[in-house]
């Protein structure tokens, strides 16, 4: 997104006019760019430079290529640039710095017709160069990924784009010339000459404005900036006042940068532009958002004119991000379930405010961990280092394991009651921390997969998962913040089992798309929920649900017919819980190479120490049959109630309704190896497990 100059508002004073904001003693900047010869100054050039066969051919009918890398991969970025120049391909190599403003980078992305990404570790965890494949991925560009670091398997956001872009080239590092040959190759196959978008200029033309631009320092000191222009005004003072009204205890400020030189950029947590047509056209605004991304501050979107979609600079720096359309208090204020657009960028900008370890600081945590236990286990050995074993980093190891699930019945009927549920109050949790200080992923059962034509149905359907204990990622629950594309691909990853509401619409939207490729790619089981007949489905689509359990329900009621006695719903919900607890684990390797060859040190150590010794490393849980060790005792679940029926009502578990006495728990809890029995309480009659 874009910046804007400085009107100031501090939360929760008011100046002596009663006025929540402060003009600034600034001139009004002119709303259009001003020539460089009318400045008088000379703009300067983009400090990288074009191939030569770039410049002579930029205008012309060949396809326009860019090949994007973090500077760790620039000799390799090269050697692929030069292949394409061969080809007689108009070629750009961007990285994390070259270009250097926004401007320059957004006109690479609109103007190529192919954007060829080399992916490492450095990429992934580098923010100039997630917020290019976004975009790319926004704007709907052709990608091809090519994994340029053995062992990196792509995870979250880049996973995902990664998932679905053209191909996934996996390049040897020691003979690359076969990989660069088949991205060529491919280009010249797959890849057709694009039309022009809008504000689309020659980048060898493009002249830097920002670098001449002078942004003064603000003194103003909030927790959350709302930067604007004259046309977001309304719309930052809405902002102001609703997280005043919803008492979040933030402070904040409003800067207009349409009557300022300065900003308090330096001194915010949190980034809240509001974005418009002045806000795009404003280079203040673009030079504070340039100070945003050096700073690498939070940023929360406000978009506050209707339909309007940036086509400049603007939309690099907001690609992927959830933004709140807040245009006047009626939209704002709108009633959404049970809470409010305003509810929810509040929540937003709260959750943004937390602290987060930046990954130097978690690694540093997990390093010190990792050496205690490395030193632990050298005392035990006899040689060290242990015998090696081969590791396997890249995609499609993992593979969804399929169950026969039995066919439903019970004695006495089950009655199945639809709660509507609603949220007391909306505080963002805080992060997971194990004892080692290090984040630990949320788990999940199922992941709902919807397109949004069919929100009010799986609204429901969500509920009823809510009042079996079934754990649900859901977007609309709080689950989606930040980046649109990371949050999604966190809650696949996350997921035993991706539950897929299949409709028309589904099968051809391309974010729908996104993610079930995504799926797809980790490896995850599908349960399918089709809301309408007769759908057409891609074969590759077909193919990834086949096998696995599909249900038709076209409206609400459907859930509350009984087979064999048993309600639909709990059917449904039976599957999904016999179906996670089957899959193996998904490991995400986020994380440094440092990392992961000290965690497969670790690993192949405590093998070596169960050889030596003659005891077996892994036990068996009794609970639920998965092999657990001293380093991998989370992942089981318990019932956390009693087990109730027999001649009057259906058997079932009262936590979760699952109708089996040894059926997946619903609690997370460690796995156990201790013998356990069902054991009956003589005075109530219900049953339990001991130990649980």
């Amino acid at each position: 997104m874009g910046c804007g100059a400085s009107e100031t508002v501090t939360l929760p004073t008011t100046n002596t006019n009663g006025n929540h904001y402060q003009q600034s003693s600034a001139n009004q900047r002119q709303q259009k760019l001003v020539k460089a010869e009318e400045k008088e100054i000379q703009p300067s050039r983009e400090s990288f430079t074009p191939s030569s066969t770039m410049a002579n051919n930029s205008t012309t009918s060949s396809i326009n290529v860019l090949i994007g890398c973090h500077s760790d991969q620039h000799s390799l970025g090269e050697q692929f640039r030069t292949a394409c120049q061969k080809s007689a391909l108009n070629v750009y190599l961007l990285t994390e710095s070259q270009p250097k403003t926004l401007g320059a980078r957004a006109n690479l992305i609109r103007w190529c017709d192919v954007y060829v990404v080399l992916i490492s570790t450095s990429y992934k965890r580098t923010m100039a160069c997630m917020e290019i494949i976004n975009y790319a991925n926004e704007l709907r560009k052709s990608i091809i990924t090519v994994q340029a670091e053995k062992d990196f398997r792509p995870y979250a956001d880049l996973g995902a784009i990664a998932a679905s872009s053209l191909k996934m080239i996996n390049l040897d590092e020691n003979s690359p010339s076969n990989g660069i040959a088949e991205t060529v190759n491919l280009i010249g196959s797959k890849v057709k000459k694009g039309k022009q978008g809008k504000n689309v200029i020659d980048p060898a033309k493009v002249q830097d404005e920002v670098s001449n631009t002078q942004l003064g320092e603000g003194t103003n000191n909030a927790q959350v900036l709302i930067c604007t222009a004259n046309d977001g005004l309304k719309v930052a003072e809405l902002v102001y006042n609703g997280l005043q009204q919803h008492k979040s205890g933030t402070t904040a400020i409003i800067e207009n940068l349409s009557t300022a030189k300065s900003s308090s950029v330096s001194n915010c947590s949190v980034f809240v532009p509001i974005i418009s047509p002045q806000f795009e056209e404003n280079l203040l605004c673009q030079a504070t958002f340039e100070k945003v991304r050096q700073l690498n501050i939070p940023v929360v979107p406000v978009v506050a004119i209707p339909k309007f979609k940036p086509e400049d600079w603007l939309g690099l720096p907001i690609a992927g991000k959830v933004y709140f359309r807040l245009f006047d208090a009626e939209t704002a204020n709108k009633p959404f379930w049970d809470s409010t657009r305003m509810k929810d960028f509040v929540y937003s900008v709260q959750s943004a405010l937390l602290p987060v370890p930046t990954d130097s600081v978690r690694e540093e945590k997990e390093i010190e961990y990792l050496n205690e236990k490395l030193n632990e286990c050298k005392s035990k050995l006899k040689t060290w280092p242990p015998p090696r074993k081969q590791q396997s980093g890249q995609a499609g190891n993992r593979k969804p394991v399929k169950v026969q699930l039995e066919e439903p019945k019970s004695t006495h009927d089950f009655i199945h009651i639809h709660h509507e549920i609603t949220r007391m109050e909306r505080k963002p949790p805080p992060a997971l921390i194990d004892e080692y200080g290090v984040p630990i992923r949320r788990k999940f059962d199922c992941m709902i997969s919807y397109q949004w034509d069919f929100q009010s149905l799986v609204r429901k359907i969500y509920e009823d998962f809510n009042m079996r204990t079934l754990k649900t990622w859901f977007d609309i629950w709080g689950a989606m913040m930040g980046s649109t594309t990371m949050a999604m691909a966190t809650g696949v990853e996350c997921s035993k089992v991706i539950l897929v509401f299949l409709s028309k619409s589904y099968a051809e939207s391309a974010n729908c798309q996104l993610e079930f490729r995504y799926a797809i790619y980790r490896g995850k089981p599908f349960v399918v929920i089709k809301t309408e007949p007769n759908i057409q489905l891609e074969q590759w689509m077909s193919e990834a649900i086949e096998g696995f359990p599909q249900y038709n329900v076209y409206d609400y009621e459907q859930v509350t017919a009984l087979i064999n006695g048993v309600p639909l719903i709990d059917v449904i919900t039976q599957a999904i819980r016999k179906l996670g607890l089957v899959q193996p684990n998904d490991v995400v390797n986020d994380c440094s190479k440092q990392v992961l060859d000290m965690r497969n040190l670790l690993d192949d150590a405590l093998d070596e120490i169960s050889q030596q010794s003659g005891k077996q490393r892994f036990q068996k849980c009794t609970r639920c049959g998965g092999e657990f060790d001293d380093f991998s005792k989370s992942g089981c679940k318990k019932h956390r109630a009693y087990y109730v029926g027999g001649s009057l009502i259906e058997g079932r578990w009262v936590c979760c309704r699952e109708q089996s006495t040894d059926s997946p728990g619903c609690e997370d809890c460690d796995h156990i190896s201790e013998p356990r029995k069902c054991v009956q309480d003589s005075y109530y009659g219900t049953w339990t497990w001991e130990p649980a």
